[in-house]
């Protein structure tokens, strides 16, 4: 005899015993998951016609192979042409239909204004729920949700982190949008913005802040964010949140503009970045303030060192650098440049001294990349003078100690510098190891 059970949700059975003696075969929704080539077979079916190599990965992206929604999607393109994939949402008659019925009706009443309220969120989890909504049950009523399989996926990046299935989130947010006014929605996101600050995840607040509609919280948030990542060696993530403004918008807060530049320059957009600065000087030109030039001509030379290195300054303008180099957050790099300068000049000893002072100065200012780069002029000093085992003692001292995330440009750093050591202590399995992992960073 063999029992066969349909469900929507795991029956609460004892089904462990099963699974180990083999007696049991489990088909989930990972199994029913259509992949691209199964979804062309379908369409050739359905349609009679084949997908072509942007409308299948588009259909295949946006219905994550859930079987129903992709042949909704098809039955649409039959009746309409293949151009109706374009417009497919959560929106559609059909789609609507089926959620309302088969998911969103057999809720309670709490389950459907958790659901609603946290379609907001592109990915969340059980503390910015709590936060949000003000209450301390969201773990179970997410594994509520999850028992019940209403769409609701694990983040395989992040875990602990959840998100609703796309096509879901569409029709909810459609739902929470008919059921709040324009005020209670802002009020939603600004609430959003603060739980997701309050976690450091920074991208998440900022693109809640800017669909708030609330011009001076956005403004202070892109600061806020900024500067922590600037410390970081976080520059791709600030040119990805500062090119959401608009470039009047950017050139107008003369701090975030400059570090718009800094970034630019620093994730090695060189090109960019020239014809960046000279844009933001024109916008400046006829009323300017003094720090402001001073600024632009700061990361114009820092861009001429990056792309040239250190010939194209003289001793000069590094004795310049360092009597500005604490005017700003920005100007911190100046101590670099100076190590760096009198360390290719055979300045040895001047260069290590800069270099313990630069390390001393960033550390307190919390300038982690900027100090992994320190860390460098100083092994590199040592090395120079006859000490090599010092620099190797030191580069491993502090690699042995690394908490950088993995990918991050202080990892990068002290990576590199360890390659380095273990290159020259003939561990050459090990420097293989670590360059492997350097490579696609």
């Amino acid at each position: 005899v063999h029992f066969i059970l349909s469900s929507r949700s795991h029956p609460k059975l004892n089904l462990s015993k099963l699974k180990l003696a083999d007696k049991l075969l489990l088909i989930d929704s990972h199994d029913m998951t259509l992949t691209e080539p199964h979804i062309q077979t379908l369409c050739e079916q359905v349609c009679g016609f084949t997908l072509d190599e942007v409308h299948l990965p588009r259909l295949a992206g946006i219905t994550e192979g859930w079987f129903a929604g992709v042949k909704i999607a098809l039955l649409v393109m039959k009746d309409q042409g293949i151009e109706a994939i374009d417009e497919f949402n959560g929106s559609q008659p059909d789609l609507v239909e089926y959620f309302g019925s088969e998911v969103y009706e057999s809720l309670s009443d709490s389950e459907r204004q958790f659901f609603v309220i946290t379609a907001v969120f592109d990915r969340f989890n059980v503390d910015v729920c709590n936060y949000v909504m003000d209450r301390q049950d969201s773990h179970l009523i997410i594994g509520d949700l999850i028992d019940q399989s209403v769409f609701i996926l694990e983040d395989k990046q992040s875990p602990n982190w959840y998100r609703y299935h796309a096509l879901l989130q569409e029709f909810l947010r459609k739902k929470l949008e008919q059921s709040s006014t324009p005020s209670q929605l802002s009020e939603l996101h600004l609430k959003c913005v603060e739980g997701f600050y309050a976690l450091g995840e920074f991208e998440l607040a900022i693109k809640h802040v800017f669909k708030s509609g609330d011009e001076h919280r956005k403004i202070n948030l892109l600061m806020e964010t900024c500067n922590h990542w600037m410390k970081e060696g976080g520059f791709i993530q600030i040119v990805k949140a500062l090119d959401q403004l608009s470039e009047r918008e950017l050139y107008q807060h003369t701090h975030l503009a400059i570090i718009y530049g800094y970034s630019l320059i620093f994730s090695r957009r060189f090109n960019q970045a020239q014809f960046y600065l000279a844009e933001l000087k024109a916008f400046h030109e006829s009323n300017a303030k003094p720090s402001l030039l001073d600024d632009i001509a700061y990361l114009e030379l820092s861009l001429r060192l990056l792309q040239r290195d250190i010939e194209t300054i003289s001793k000069q303008q590094v004795d310049q650098l360092l009597e500005s180099a604490y005017l700003s957050e920005i100007r911190t790099f100046s101590l670099i440049i100076a190590a760096y300068f009198e360390l290719q000049g055979g300045e040895l000893s001047e260069a290590l001294s800069i270099a313990h002072k630069a390390k001393a100065i960033l550390a307190r200012k919390g300038h982690v990349f900027l100090e992994s780069y320190s860390d460098l002029m100083i092994a590199l000093c040592d090395r120079y003078m006859g000490r090599g085992i010092e620099a190797v003692n030191y580069i491993s001292s502090i690699y042995s100690k690394n908490q950088f995330e993995k990918g991050g440009l202080p990892w990068v750093s002290l990576t590199t510098a360890m390659v380095v050591v273990c290159y020259e202590q003939n561990q050459l399995k090990k420097a293989q190891s670590l360059c492997e992992q350097l490579v696609p960073f």
